[in-house]
């Protein structure tokens, strides 16, 4: 499995400051995205795995919006970093808050 894409969300409220990884890999041409806790290089929650990467993109956005929906936040750095990935997550600067 070949990473292609991942970060690292927080949940900054939780008391046990629990965190992850959101990731996106290739392996012998099938896209899998996904959830982990322990190693970043292996998915512990799979949202899609297949050939399709318009599906891939929306299984993705729909898991990233449940994890921020938790109480998970991206660890980016501020200004342009933080507009690229709420592009990537399909949200507006303003939906996505690091706080």
């Amino acid at each position: 499995m070949q990473t292609v894409f991942s970060n690292e969300l927080k949940q900054s409220d939780s008391k046990k400051k629990e965190s992850g990884h959101v990731i996106i890999a290739e392996s012998e041409g099938r896209w899998i995205a996904g959830w982990s806790t322990k190693d970043p290089e292996k998915i512990e929650e799979t949202w899609f795995e297949g050939e399709s990467w318009e599906e891939l993109l929306t299984a993705f956005r729909k898991g990233v919006a449940e994890k921020l929906n938790q109480g998970f936040r991206p660890e980016v750095e501020m200004g342009t970093q933080l507009q690229i990935m709420s592009r990537c997550y399909g949200r507006t600067t303003s939906q996505i808050s690091p706080f």
